[in-house]
């Protein structure tokens, strides 16, 4: 009986980050950071490759926020500097997702800027994008506004500092590796993020395995 318990629970740890659906409502999103009556949808394209390489996650709010404040309430890892240098080592930041780095340029002439996103899934490849300060490409930005999954987006009219959100907005950014490709392509709609794995849960499974190893030698 031990070892199904352990076997149940270890495997329910490791399940692959890919096995869920694209996500096509609100109601679809696993992970979300904040609380209140809003909510809105952050949805992360790498675009990295031929397999789905794009997550969703969701913020809620009270009150007034922007596509930064959303942004940096669910990136669990900040970096930040000034242009031209590129930011580098990202914080822990706030109570967002530990595995989603956020790296921001922050230029005199227009605000912070998106220069970088990491992004490593519990069991899936580890996922990021650099544009090393616009050189090797950018980060498109990209609004709608719907209840379900936008079939449509719109460029951002201005950043994500000065965009306001509203209920059922969704922020969508899109990795475009040419840096002369001011046109871009909206995001693709991705998977749900999941929570990290439990720290309590992740060393009880170990103890559990050891226990069990534990009883298959005292009775050898």
């Amino acid at each position: 009986m031990l070892t199904r318990i352990v076997a149940a629970l270890c495997a329910a740890l490791t399940l692959p980050a890919h096995a869920a659906a694209v996500v096509t409502s609100f109601d679809d999103i696993q992970l979300w950071t904040g609380s209140g009556s809003n909510r809105a949808a952050l949805v992360l394209d790498w675009n990295s490759g031929p397999g789905l390489d794009a997550y969703v996650w969701g913020f809620r709010w009270t009150g007034t926020a922007t596509g930064e404040d959303m942004f940096r309430a669910i990136a669990g890892r900040i970096a930040e500097a000034a242009s031209p240098a590129t930011p580098t080592n990202p914080q822990p930041d706030g109570s967002g997702d530990v595995a989603l780095s956020l790296y921001i340029l922050a230029y005199a002439e227009f605000g912070p800027s998106v220069d970088r996103i990491t992004y490593t899934p519990g069991n899936g490849p580890a996922l990021d994008q650099n544009s090393d300060g616009f050189t090797n490409g950018y980060w498109s930005y990209w609004n709608a506004t719907s209840a379900t999954a936008p079939a449509t987006w719109t460029n951002a009219s201005v950043g994500f500092a000065d965009r306001p959100l509203t209920n059922n907005a969704w922020d969508g950014w899109s990795y475009i590796d040419d840096p002369n490709d001011f046109t871009g392509t909206a995001p693709a709609m991705g998977i749900a993020a999941v929570p990290e794995p439990a720290p309590f849960a992740l060393l009880l499974c170990g103890a559990g395995a050891l226990l069990i190893l534990l009883r298959r030698r005292s009775h050898a």
